[in-house]
């Protein structure tokens, strides 16, 4: 449920994923793992499931974002 509801939420703020969000998050992983970002990227092309869920979870990341920059939490 909690994923439909932010389906739906990325989509009343039409927020996608850019190929710049897709470069940001692989630099980030390459800093917490260690590996190259080159090897992250390849890996991640070669396999297409593994690049929809990245792409996904960074939607959902910046719809979190744009919620907490909406909502004033007291």
């Amino acid at each position: 449920r909690s994923g439909l509801i932010l389906d739906k939420l990325s989509k009343k703020y039409n927020i996608e994923t850019t190929e710049q969000d897709i470069e940001k998050k692989f630099d980030e992983m390459s800093s917490l793992s260690g590996m190259k970002k080159e090897e992250l990227s390849s890996f991640y092309k070669q396999n297409q499931n593994m690049l929809k869920n990245l792409t996904y979870a960074i939607r959902e990341e910046k719809t979190f974002e744009k919620l907490i920059a909406d909502i004033k939490v007291t």
